[in-house]
């Protein structure tokens, strides 16, 4: 069975600064990884380290900038490594809605 999380959120930040926080190195460290590497281009790789070390990592599978990008993800290793890199798929989506963005994440 194949089951689908979603949840939005509205930023009060630009489209465009939204999208490079999830899709830029420095701006995946500013909220979500110590470390990260990006190749974003489809079929590039990426990996994110988390502060308590557990990498995650797959490989982008379509860019449109500051519209969305849509990814493989999975865990290296630590409590999720049942879920590998590559296995399961995540679309983040960025609308703007007034001054703000709207993100929805797909999973």
């Amino acid at each position: 069975m194949i089951e689908l999380a979603e949840a939005s959120i509205h930023i009060d930040a630009s489209q465009q600064h939204v999208f490079e926080l999830f899709t830029t190195e420095a701006g995946i460290c500013s909220w979500m990884a110590k470390e990260a590497t990006i190749d974003l281009r489809p079929g590039g790789a990426w990996r994110w380290v988390h502060d308590n070390d557990v990498a995650s990592s797959g490989e982008y599978v379509e860019v449109r900038p500051y519209d969305s990008v849509t990814f493989t993800y999975g865990w290296e290793s630590g409590p999720y490594a049942d879920v590998a890199p590559g296995s399961t798929t995540v679309e983040v989506t960025f609308e703007p809605v007034g001054s703000g963005t709207e993100v929805t994440v797909a999973h």
